[in-house]
């Protein structure tokens, strides 16, 4: 294929081969397509309207896109409108993209006779032809054959082993190909195009991939300990270590962030593309809807995209943060690591390996690694979502949110083996959403949430601090809710009963329906609940399986798997549970 032809004529893509439209729709005139700049932002607008009604239904969502595409025929909009279909493919949830382009193509017929029955043995035979299959455009091949055989497997094990190998081939379809291979006909492994005339397309350049200063492409290879008091101390919170404030000892960048105005108390829920939990709570946004695709996979191109901002930022593999960290003031992005991709740290990091001061930013899927501090928020930042991201074995803090920083929503994250999970913290960060996350093997912080204003939590799990630690508390004047959440110590460690959930000076809070096994008695403030942004809140028993199959970055890896299924582990207040100290080690 012609150099000219991969250009990415995403408009083609969507407009007639995402989404086979009805037949009988094929056949008749295209509308006339949208008149005017004005009624093209308008369909665009509507557009966007539309797909955050979708409850990330892929194939609902693109068919929007193609609909859209029809009305706009050649305006310049027609490019934004294209944009959005991809970014809803390339954020899919790896399932929901797998089954969509498994159902492309014709079933083949199972095998029949003597071994026909036996899926370990059909398994292998299928990894065996699909490593036979090289070169940079056999995905093509790959993906046929995987969908071919979508009936071959009926037992649950050896089917949910064949979605696997689907779902990773989908994710690593090369982006320079993805158009190309859409728009080929049946007999390439692409769809056809629909009957029909059809509006010109609209050409679009390729997602952008961030270069190296060298112009390469970028491929890569302690605080005083908290405890719990006895009897607690009034007007005493702990104060910042020395240069902690900021941790670096140089100053934040100064203001004037391309922020948006706070939105109000409570947000509207909003529902991503691909994922299937909506957005809700305080740091509702839409982070780099309808921006360009930039994909990274180095530390220095990854630090350039967060910096500039207005992108969806497409982590790709494994990323080595450098000694010094990440420090990054851009705003309105989309950061996301397609369930695939970790940033690695060392213990030898003091500084935050990921520390951010923008706003209007969604981070998700991803896994945080093994630095000093792993991921950190600072003022002027506001409105801020963490979804499904797994941080883990931090020297000290897995998280925070600190130094005024306010309006967050944190939500489905896994902290494990952390010393300190969860920090909430200085200059008063308000407006904190905390649901749905599961903390585990840490020694303290889980969360910790000091001198802040308007902290909800509701259907966390704090499963095992260590003997000297303890799990979660509100201090220092803090006001907030902490509702229907689990408390467990299973043995593993000898943990303190009553350091599971207490207060230590706090303001005005509200611990109720949350449930304590294994002896542990998480401690109970009735009332009526602080006034927060809506978050959907299931009962202890519901929200259990829930975050238990769900939290953190997916699907999980061995690393943590290990995590979570670790009967005996040693954390203290300096030294993190660690199970992999970086990529290949």
């Amino acid at each position: 294929m012609k150099a000219n032809r991969r250009v990415l004529a995403v408009a083609a893509v969507f407009g007639f081969v995402f989404f086979p439209v009805a037949r009988a729709a094929d056949k008749e005139t295209p509308e006339t397509p949208a008149s005017g700049e004005a009624d093209g932002k308008k369909a665009v607008l509507d557009l966007k309207t539309a797909l955050k009604k979708t409850e990330g239904d892929l194939g609902q969502a693109l068919s929007l896109v193609s609909e859209a595409l029809k009305k706009l025929g050649s305006s310049p909009e027609a490019a934004k409108a294209a944009q959005y279909g991809t970014n809803a493919f390339r954020s899919a949830a790896p399932e929901k993209a797998a089954a969509w382009a498994a159902a492309k193509f014709p079933p083949e017929a199972a095998p029949s006779g003597e071994g026909a029955s036996e899926p370990a043995k059909l398994l292998k035979e299928l990894k065996a032809k699909l490593d036979g299959m090289k070169g940079a455009e056999s995905f093509k091949e790959r993906i046929a054959l995987l969908g071919a055989r979508a009936g071959w497997f009926k037992d649950a094990g050896a089917q949910k082993k064949w979605a696997d190998m689907l779902a990773g081939e989908v994710k690593a379809i090369p982006e320079a190909s993805l158009a190309a291979w859409l728009i080929e006909s049946p007999a390439s492994g692409g769809a056809a195009p629909p009957s029909g005339d059809v509006p010109p397309p609209a050409e679009v350049s390729p997602p952008a991939t961030v270069k190296e200063p060298d112009g390469s492409s970028g491929i890569e290879a302690p605080e005083t300990p908290d405890k719990p008091a006895e009897k607690p101390k009034k007007g005493k919170g702990d104060k910042p270590k020395d240069g902690e404030k900021p941790k670096d000892g140089g100053e934040p960048p100064a203001a004037g962030v391309d922020a948006p105005e706070p939105g109000g108390d409570s947000p509207e829920p909003v529902t991503a593309a691909g994922e299937s939990e909506p957005y809700e709570g305080f740091g509702v946004n839409s982070g780099g809807e309808g921006k360009p695709v930039v994909q990274v996979n180095s530390a220095s191109a990854l630090a350039s995209a967060l910096e500039k901002g207005n992108a969806v930022i497409q982590v790709r593999g494994d990323i080595q943060a450098p000694s010094g960290g990440i420090r990054a003031k851009g705003s309105n992005y989309t950061l996301d690591g397609g369930g695939a991709a970790t940033i690695w740290g060392s213990s030898s990091q003091g500084q935050r390996m990921i520390e951010l001061y923008g706003s209007n930013l969604i981070i998700r899927n991803l896994r945080l690694r093994n630095a000093g501090d792993n991921l950190g928020f600072k003022a002027p930042s506001t409105k801020v979502v963490i979804s499904h991201v797994t941080t883990s074995g931090s020297v000290d803090d897995g998280m925070s949110v600190a130094y005024g920083a306010k309006d967050y929503t944190i939500q489905y994250c896994a902290f494990f083996g952390c010393t300190r999970s969860l920090f909430i913290k200085y200059d008063n960060p308000s407006n904190i959403s905390l649901h749905h996350s599961i903390f585990r093997c840490q020694q303290m912080r889980g969360p910790k949430i000091c001198g802040a204003s308007t902290v909800d939590v509701r259907n966390i799990i704090q499963e095992d601090y260590s003997t000297s630690g303890w799990g979660s508390r509100f201090e220092s004047g803090a006001t907030g809710n902490c509702i229907n959440s689990l408390f467990v110590l299973t043995g593993a460690t000898k943990g303190r009963p009553d350091a599971a959930l207490y207060t230590m000076s706090a303001g005005k809070v509200c611990y109720k329906g949350n449930v304590g096994r294994g002896g542990c008695k998480p401690e109970v403030h009735e009332g009526p609940e602080i006034p927060c942004a809506k978050v959907t809140t299931h009962s202890v028993e519901e929200a259990e399986k829930i975050v238990r199959e769900k939290a953190g970055c997916l699907p999980r890896d061995e690393i943590d798997k290990a995590y979570l299924s670790a009967k005996s582990w040693t954390v203290s207040e300096t030294r993190p549970y660690v199970v992999k100290q970086g990529p290949g080690k």
